[in-house]
């Protein structure tokens, strides 16, 4: 090849490279600097909370510019593998990048936004937090999501759930404000809810109830003191009592407390709507799976703070419900795991008797005077 041909090619390529990089510096432009909805519809966040959280993690240090991608370019990507679930070969062809460019900085935007998880997912708050009128003592609701995990062969029987799908067992708290306090992805979802409460309890970074106060939980969890679940036996699901008035203290006390314990389901509502990865079985190592789950909870907490809408007609149903059975030890709310004394189970079965025989008692004189 003569030395005109290579000069040739060579002005070639860099023709080829400055067209690439005009294209993805469009689409990239296109994205964060239109409309605010189209930023919404693809990377789920708007156009001044994209811009924020690019700022917030260069100046964390958490990521950086380089000589051929630019943060924002990173975080773009990152949020379009999330919210669409898309594999890295369409964000390849879209940014005009290779696979292996792609990947790489999906993982180092993933590991950035989990630094940063402390700061949006934390149980600070919950000291001074207050619940629905009827619930004022009470910090929020607790309950387990499964969502899709992609295993190895040899790995699947653990996490096989009752309806036959492999799944990790996801528990989270949340609060009144939609805002998950506490999040513990990862376990198997063969799991019941009641066995991963109990290690969230008993582990290094425990999920704390601050004394006097308490969380909802389903039945699938015991009522023992700090968590407050309805009787068992009795109606309860809101769809349950439609239409119909409740009959005595247990069934209004039920239905109070199926309205309360929605925020919980309305926060896993709306994290699987916006992130669709999280309803599929993505592709990596499971380690990275568990990654997503709590990267996803962390943004969903940050677009929260952001203080704007979000609507997406792909908004999914918020768990899947899965009814477990009580088992015969229980954790306490310091986190020590033992088997509560009877004089406890007594106190606090009368704490929700006595509950329930006051809302009843209020309901019945609102009925009177109404």
């Amino acid at each position: 090849m003569t030395s005109e041909a290579i000069q040739n090619m060579s002005v070639d390529d860099q023709d080829s490279r400055k067209k690439r990089t005009a294209e993805r510096a469009h689409y990239l432009s296109k994205l964060t600097e239109g409309r605010d909805e189209e930023c919404i519809s693809q990377l789920r966040l708007n156009k001044e909370s994209f811009d924020y959280l690019c700022d917030l993690l260069r100046v964390r240090g958490l990521l950086k510019d380089t000589r051929d991608v630019t943060v924002e370019e990173e975080v773009a990507a990152c949020l379009h593998i999330l919210a669409h679930a898309v594999k890295n070969r369409t964000i390849a062809s879209r940014f005009l990048r290779s696979g292996e460019t792609v990947s790489r900085h999906f993982h180092g935007v993933l590991h950035a936004i989990l630094t940063l998880a402390p700061n949006f997912v934390k149980q600070s708050n919950i000291y001074t937090s207050a619940g629905p009128s009827n619930f004022k003592d009470c910090v929020g609701a607790i309950d387990g999501t499964h969502i899709p995990a992609f295993l190895p062969v040899q790995s699947q029987s653990a996490y096989r759930n009752r309806k036959g799908t492999l799944t990790q067992n996801v528990l989270a708290a949340c609060g009144f404000d939609l805002k998950f306090q506490y999040v513990l992805p990862g376990w198997e979802g063969s799991a019941t809810d009641a066995r991963v409460l109990q290690n969230a309890l008993t582990r290094g970074d425990p999920l704390v109830v601050p004394p006097g106060r308490y969380y909802l939980v389903d039945a699938g969890f015991a009522n023992a003191p700090g968590f407050l679940a309805p009787y068992r036996g009795v109606r309860y699901h809101l769809k349950d009592h439609r239409g119909r008035t409740p009959q005595d203290p247990k069934e209004l006390f039920n239905k109070r407390h199926s309205q309360a314990r929605n925020v919980i389901e309305r926060a896993f509502g709306l994290l699987k709507g916006r992130f669709a990865i999280l309803r599929t079985a993505p592709q990596y190592d499971f380690i990275h799976q568990v990654s997503i789950v709590h990267a996803c909870c962390t943004l969903h907490n940050f677009i929260l703070e952001q203080n704007y809408e979000f609507d997406d007609t792909e908004e999914t149903s918020a768990k899947d419900a899965v009814q477990n059975e009580e088992g015969g030890s229980e954790v306490d709310l310091c986190g020590v795991f033992r088997p509560y004394s009877q004089r406890e189970r007594d106190e606090w079965h009368a704490f929700r008797d006595n509950f329930a025989n006051n809302l009843w008692e209020e309901y019945h004189m609102n009925m009177t005077h109404g």
